[in-house]
Formats: C-alpha cells, sequence, structure tokens
C-alpha cells in the first residue's frame, strides 16, 4: 500500500477507539494447534519423507505465522499529535503461505491495484494455468521462473456469449472462435514480464 493510500485509509477510520478491536492472534485456532503441533508435525514429515526435512522456508512460514500480531514479537507505537491517544499495533509477519490476515490483505491489495493500475476498463475473463506435476517442483524451487511464469498476464478478449456457444455461429466458427482464445492465451504466455501483473496485447 502507498504511503498516499495508507494516509487515506488511515483518515477514513472511525474516530471512536472504541470501535478498534485488534486481533487477538494467540487465541485463534490455527495458531493454537500449529504453536501445539509444529515440532512433531515437522518430525513426523521428515519420517515420511525417508529422512528429508521439509524445505526451510517452509518451516520459517510456520515459524513466522506463530509471530504475526503478537505484541511480544515486535511493535509500532501510535500515538495521535491532537489527542495524545496511543496504540501498540503489533508487527505483522507478511507471510504468503497460509496466514488468514497477511494473506487476505495481500490479495486486497493485488485486486486494488489490478482494477486502478492494470486491468483496462473492458469486460474481462480470468484464465488459470495449472502446471503438469512435473513442473511443480521446478516452479516451487526456482525463484526466477516462479516470478516470471507465475505473473497474471492480462490480454484482451473476446465475450463468449454462453457457456454452451453462440447461437449465432456455426459449430466450425464457434471452435476456430474458442481456439483462438486459446491461442491468445498460450502466447500471451510466452511473452516475457517483468513479474508484475502486465496487459499483453
Amino acid at each position: 500500500m502507498s504511503a498516499f493510500a495508507f494516509r487515506v485509509y488511515v483518515a477514513a477510520m472511525s474516530l471512536s477507539a472504541a470501535d478498534y478491536r485488534p486481533r487477538d492472534a494467540e487465541h485463534a485456532v490455527l495458531y493454537r494447534v500449529i504453536d501445539e503441533h509444529l515440532d512433531a508435525f515437522l518430525e513426523t514429515a521428515k519420517r515420511h519423507a525417508d529422512g528429508s526435512p521439509l524445505p526451510e522456508f517452509v518451516k520459517q512460514e510456520f515459524r513466522d505465522f506463530l509471530t504475526c500480531w503478537v505484541l511480544a514479537h515486535g511493535f509500532a507505537r501510535l500515538r495521535c499529535t491532537d489527542c495524545a491517544f496511543e496504540r501498540f499495533v503489533p508487527f505483522s509477519c507478511k507471510g504468503r503461505g497460509f496466514c488468514p490476515s497477511c494473506g487476505g490483505r495481500r490479495m486486497t491489495e493485488c485486486a486494488a491495484r489490478l482494477v486502478d493500475d492494470v486491468l483496462p476498463r473492458v469486460p474481462v475473463r480470468p484464465w488459470v494455468l495449472s502446471l503438469p506435476y512435473r513442473l511443480r517442483d521446478l516452479h516451487a524451487w526456482d525463484h526466477a521462473l516462479a516470478k516470471s511464469v507465475g505473473a497474471n498476464r492480462i490480454v484482451r478478449g473476446k465475450a463468449i456469449t454462453s457457456i454452451v456457444g453462440d447461437p449465432n455461429l456455426s459449430q466450425a466458427e464457434e471452435r476456430r472462435f474458442r481456439k483462438g482464445l486459446v491461442l491468445t492465451a498460450l502466447e500471451a504466455l510466452r511473452t516475457p514480464v517483468n513479474g508484475e501483473d502486465q496487459l499483453v496485447v
């Protein structure tokens, strides 16, 4: 979130301190389950993988989650210059795995950026790339590859009037039309991008 957007967000917040309820991360069910069973889970995963432990970045994701919104692991102290009201805001883990708070914020920020800066003001249709199993490990371990392939490529498309086909087109025309859409999407995948969501014409 940009500094300007953050100031606008803060300015729009209610002035009543009673309206704000900080997230109680340590008492959430997911937090308690991971906190109580993380060591046993890691050991069991290691045994089931013939002694190979989980990748360090996976274990770190779990450990970071246990620090998310916990005051003991660091916080920012905010003070209103007008009324001198103060509040401690715990640091977040900024995780990309399974933290519901950080994942939700990242999803919201990404959606806002797509709407404001990337997507044209035209109807759009999402396409989801599902990698074959043999390529998923390579994609997971190669950061540069994941950043390139995983970036959203926005292509200009044409409206599909019905999921069963356009009644104004013959079966052959309908097939050519849909094949053209797929070829456009495949061509977009071959187009190099800078790792960010990008409009590919």
